[in-house]
């Protein structure tokens, strides 16, 4: 971990700012944050996956049709790698992502740092067309 980590300082404040942070310390939940954590572990327990294989053996098919729906709206920008991630910042760094979706890592870890070298891939053709269309996607 980096000298310089914020791992324990970090106590979220601002609602505003929940995205800031890849994690926050010490996030107390309210009793209706536990009542409502407990029911998505019951829905989900009460209705498993069918047929998990089926996510398994071809997964580019779901994972292309999750981007055809979401697009580029889904996740979000992951605005955090100089506080969780500073060894990706040093100059010149070849990086691999596997898994990018249409960028959300890769494209702010190219705006903090642009002298890294990253491969991307995915499972999804539609998620990597998507991300080639994106304005900051290098020509």
């Amino acid at each position: 971990m980096a000298e310089d980590s914020q791992f324990g300082t970090r106590f979220l404040t601002d609602p505003e700012r929940t995205f800031e942070h890849n994690s926050w310390d010490n996030v107390a939940l309210t009793p209706e944050d536990i009542t409502n954590a407990q029911l998505a572990i019951e829905k989900q327990r009460n209705h498993p996956v069918q047929h998990p294989c089926l996510y398994t053996e071809n997964p580019s098919q779901y994972w292309d049709s999750f981007y055809s729906n979401h697009t580029d709206r889904f996740f979000r920008d992951r605005h955090w790698f100089s506080h969780e991630f500073p060894e990706l910042l040093q100059p010149n760094i070849t990086v691999l992502e596997v898994g990018c979706g249409v960028g959300n890592s890769f494209f702010p870890l190219l705006e903090e740092n642009p002298s890294a070298k990253v491969f991307a891939c995915d499972f999804s053709q539609t998620a990597i067309q998507t991300l080639q269309t994106d304005p900051r996607y290098p020509q």
